[in-house]
């Protein structure tokens, strides 16, 4: 990577790999922080890795790569420069070029949503108490940063669970692989029912937020949840928990 790195000094930081980061077993620091707002300044991915926000500090190495887990928003942060060095182009462009066109996600992007017209429709966050928030924005969009619908989403969905289009399902075999005692594939949660996978997947949440994308290995079935409050967490997760057991007859 050439677009940032990390302290000559900083002990370890040889040995972080596009894998460790994937799986959040890199050893980096865990907190992301709240979102800019309307009135902030934008900073740049390199400003924020580098603890030049207000709302962060920069990004660390906090035990060796390799040695357990800690999930890190900011390590995504490094696998989006990453994309940018290698391809020569944003991080936006190359997911729409490659990803969302190729699938018919028209409705997904990591634009910030203050430039998204009426027309795109987006949801009105909301807090605990059902008051409405203003829409956060983030610059590490790879970890924070996608706007997407339903539909959408469901393609994403079957690409990974059937369909096999952008890349094979050896792949895709690789990136749900979970090591003993993890619960982190390559991109992917996993959840287990016992001592044995129950579904693949992803949550996600941010100041009125609340999301998520699952489904059964090998099953072609999956749950697509999004919810426009901070209390979305409770509906998400037990509509998840439920579609589990219909599908299954087992509790998780």
């Amino acid at each position: 990577m050439t677009s940032w790195q990390f302290p000559e000094k900083l002990q370890h930081s040889k040995l972080i790999t596009t894998r460790f980061v994937l799986n959040h077993s890199a050893g980096l620091s865990s907190e992301f922080g709240p979102g800019f707002l309307k009135n902030d300044t934008l900073l740049s991915v390199v400003d924020v890795l580098s603890g030049k926000s207000k709302k962060r500090r920069s990004l660390r190495i906090v035990h060796r790569p390799g040695e357990g887990h800690i999930y890190s928003n900011l390590g995504f942060g490094l696998l989006q420069l990453l994309i940018e060095d290698i391809s020569g182009k944003s991080f936006k462009e190359y997911m729409n070029e490659n990803v969302f066109k190729k699938l018919g996600m028209t409705k997904s992007n990591f634009e910030d949503p203050l430039l998204l017209d009426n027309t795109y429709g987006l949801a009105t966050p909301y807090d605990y108490r059902l008051s409405p928030l203003d829409q956060e924005r983030f610059v590490i969009v790879a970890a924070a940063g996608l706007n997407s619908n339903l539909q959408d989403l469901k393609l994403l969905l079957k690409e990974e669970t059937k369909n096999h289009e952008l890349v094979s399902k050896s792949v895709y075999d690789e990136m749900h692989y979970v090591e003993a005692e993890s619960n982190y594939g390559l991109g992917h949660m996993i959840y287990r029912h016992e001592n044995e996978v129950a579904f693949i997947g992803h949550t996600g949440l941010g100041t009125g937020w609340n999301s998520c994308l699952q489904f059964i290995p090998d099953s072609g079935q999956g749950i697509v949840v999004l919810t426009n409050g901070d209390n979305g967490y409770y509906i998400h997760s037990t509509l998840t928990c439920n579609w589990y057991y219909s599908r299954t007859g087992k509790g998780i």
